[in-house]
This record gives structure tokens, C-alpha cells and sequence, in this order.
């Protein structure tokens, strides 16, 4: 048996497996998802990223990472196919420079498996049943969110907004945690509530324009620098919208005929009109 011979029999991270095996629908397991981005791989099909995390029912922030080990498996199996010699003459053998994320023990993190990467961090708005990943989120962040009710309510008023437009949330970005956090601190919820009203249904040039350039997001109208403004331009639309309201609540009452002062006759009883 020549060397490459023994060191395929050595190896026992790759096995063989036939295309075309069926994915199951809803969350796909880590394993799943492997085996389907390494078949379209293959058959040079890979659809977008977006796709492929809608596809496999995970997030987009943990399907990247995990496509990013993905190009690394792959590339190590490809050095694997066309194994080269060492100095001595020997095989070379890279697989010791490869960890693979699955079934990895709790004393033996990986990077796509690192409990302290963002991945692992979640928010829990309205309920255990919609919690939302987060990208990038440092723990203090992660913690002073989590703990401020009026943090969550503005985070809940944007996704409905954001979803209600169509929209699907793959993950809450740090810098929009981080908007939300200083406006809450600074004492302004309301008013962001009212600025992201403004932002979804106003149908003003800036705004529309917001929308159409896609800066519909809390810390695109929300940060320090732009919330003044926006504040002001919300709050003159709310003012607009509720004048012809009050205007046609005036012109119904002038409208009303007048009433009449009741009659009594000399007994003091009323007289029915």
C-alpha cells in the first residue's frame, strides 16, 4: 500500500455521500446545511447567502459564519485530493490545522463555535417565541438592552414597522441597539416612537427618500447627529395631519343648527316642543 494510501485509510474525517439526498423543510441542522452547500457547491449552483439562510431556517449573521467554514473545509479537502510531499518524502498532512464545529467539546472551542461571538447572543422581544439574533453586540450593550422595557418597546415599534413593510429581519445590528440604548438613556422614546412613525408612513420628499435609499433602520433617523431634525420634521407632519381633523370637527359643529332654549309655561312645567 503506497503512503497516500495509508493516509487516506488513516484519515477518518471524510466519508462518501450520494448527491441529490432530500433537505428536510423548516431549521436545517448544521449537517444538513453542510451537505446541501457542499452539493450546489459542486454543481457550481450556489445561490446568495440571503438564500441559502432562508433555505436552511437560520439567520443570516449565522449562516455567513458558517459558510466561512464551510470555504475552509472545502479548500482543506481540495489540498487533501492533491496531496503533495513533505521534505522527508512523506505525505503532508494538514488536517491537524483544521477543526471541524461539529459535536466539538465545550474544552475545545472553535471560532465558529466560540460561545463569546455575537452569535450566541439573542433578544427576546414580545415574548420566548421571537427572539432575534444580534450582530456584533458587546456584553454591556447586550445587557443594558435586555433589561430596559422602554428599550424593547422602541425595538418592538421598528419591527413591526420594519416587518409590516415587507421586510424580514435576519438580525439587530449593534449600532441600532446602541441608538436605541442612548435614546432611551437620554429620555427620548417618545419621541423616536414618533420619528419612526414619521419614517414608515409620512409621505413627504425626505422620508420617501429614506426609504427608497433603504435607511429605514433606528440608528439611520435615530442617532445623535440627525434626531433633532427628524424630531422637529415629525413632529410639524403629526401637527399637519391632525389639523384637517380638527378643522372638520369645527366646520360639523357650526354647521349644527342651534339649539333651542326650553319653554315652560306659567306653571313652571316644560313645554314638549
Amino acid at each position: 500500500m503506497t503512503k497516500i494510501a495509508q493516509e487516506k485509510a488513516r484519515r477518518k474525517g471524510y466519508i462518501k455521500v450520494p448527491q441529490g439526498l432530500p433537505i428536510s423543510q423548516g431549521k436545517n441542522s448544521k449537517s444538513e446545511a453542510a451537505y446541501d452547500w457542499l452539493a450546489l457547491k459542486a454543481l457550481n449552483q450556489l445561490p446568495s447567502q440571503r438564500e441559502l439562510s432562508r433555505k436552511w431556517g437560520w439567520t443570516l449573521y449565522k449562516t455567513r459564519r458558517f459558510i466561512e467554514y464551510l470555504e475552509v473545509f472545502n479548500q482543506s479537502s481540495n489540498n487533501f485530493q492533491s496531496l503533495g510531499t513533505g521534505s522527508a518524502g512523506g505525505v503532508e498532512d494538514t488536517s491537524n490545522n483544521f477543526q471541524s464545529p461539529f459535536n466539538q467539546s465545550p474544552s475545545t472551542p472553535t471560532e465558529a463555535t466560540d460561545v463569546s461571538m455575537p452569535l450566541n447572543q439573542y433578544i427576546t422581544i414580545g415574548g420566548e417565541d421571537n427572539k432575534y439574533a444580534c450582530e456584533g453586540v458587546g456584553e454591556d450593550l447586550h445587557r443594558s438592552v435586555t433589561r430596559s422595557a422602554d428599550c424593547k418597546r422602541l425595538l418592538r415599534a421598528w419591527l413591526d414597522l420594519y416587518t409590516g413593510a415587507g421586510h424580514t429581519v435576519d438580525c439587530i445590528l449593534a449600532k441600532d441597539l446602541g441608538v436605541c440604548s442612548s435614546v432611551v438613556r437620554q429620555g427620548n422614546l417618545d419621541g423616536a416612537l414618533l420619528v419612526l412613525d414619521w419614517l414608515y408612513n409620512c409621505q413627504r420628499s425626505k422620508p420617501k427618500y429614506l426609504r427608497q435609499q433603504g435607511m429605514i433602520h433606528i440608528a439611520n433617523v435615530c442617532n445623535k447627529k440627525v434626531y433633532a431634525e427628524n424630531f422637529c420634521l415629525a413632529k410639524a407632519w403629526k401637527a399637519d395631519t391632525l389639523k384637517p381633523v380638527e378643522q372638520s370637527t369645527n366646520q360639523q359643529q357650526q354647521q349644527q343648527p342651534p339649539k333651542r332654549e326650553p319653554r315652560y309655561d306659567k306653571r313652571g312645567f316644560l313645554i314638549k316642543e
